[in-house]
């Protein structure tokens, strides 16, 4: 999108430096709060994927059955 704006074929439509610096520093901004999101759930995941690992083979239903 960057670059089409920069290459467009009339020379007013083109933005200025400083825009194209400002557009970039957005976009890595954003780039990072997403790397941040992913992180968290990947390791909100690994914390659910620990809990299935130390299943015990039981599904509660003992109990309910010796009553």
């Amino acid at each position: 999108m960057i670059a089409m704006r920069c290459s467009d074929s009339n020379v007013e439509n083109r933005p200025t430096m400083m825009e194209v610096v400002e557009w970039l520093r957005r976009t890595k901004e954003v780039e990072d709060m997403v790397d941040e999101d992913v992180n968290v759930k990947e390791n909100n995941h690994n914390d659910m994927d620990d809990d299935e690992n130390s299943y015990d083979g039981h599904d509660g239903m003992e109990k309910l059955n010796e009553a």
